[in-house]
This record gives structure tokens, C-alpha cells and sequence, in this order.
């Protein structure tokens, strides 16, 4: 699955598979928390790189950190 994220903008992911990883397509970097954490627990992934979903993650909340271009990441549901 494919999702663009505007720049500035969020998805909430709630069907995925935690055994795969996310891949930032990019061009910009988006934090990833779980949607019931506090925002200070998100972390950063970068563009062009495969991250494993934390277990921890039950309803992933994605953050695009461009305030100008949107950016893309890739997941299996």
C-alpha cells in the first residue's frame, strides 16, 4: 500500500502487518507514534530507508516533517 502525506499532514494506519517494515519513499521524513501515545514518544524516520513497525504499535500515527512538499511511504496491510 501506498500513502501520500501532504506536507504538514497525518495518516492514521490501523490494518497492518506488524511482521513487515514501512519504507519511506520520500522525499521528506514523517514521525511515527502510536495513536494512543503522547506526541513526545513519536520517532523519526528518514527517506529511502525500510523501518521495522514497533511492536508497541497498535493504530500507527504518520506525520509528514515537511512543512512544503508532501511524501510517500509504503506499507503491506
Amino acid at each position: 500500500t501506498l500513502v501520500s502525506i501532504p506536507a504538514s499532514g497525518s495518516v492514521i494506519i490501523s490494518e497492518f502487518d506488524i511482521t513487515r517494515h514501512v519504507f519511506v519513499v520520500g522525499p521528506s521524513a514523517v514521525s511515527v507514534r502510536d495513536e494512543a501515545a503522547p506526541l513526545s514518544s513519536a520517532v523519526t524516520w528518514n527517506p529511502l530507508t525500510s523501518y521495522p513497525i514497533p511492536l508497541t504499535i497498535k493504530v500507527m500515527v504518520v506525520t509528514n516533517l515537511s512543512a512544503t512538499a508532501a511524501t510517500t511511504i509504503s506499507y503491506l496491510s
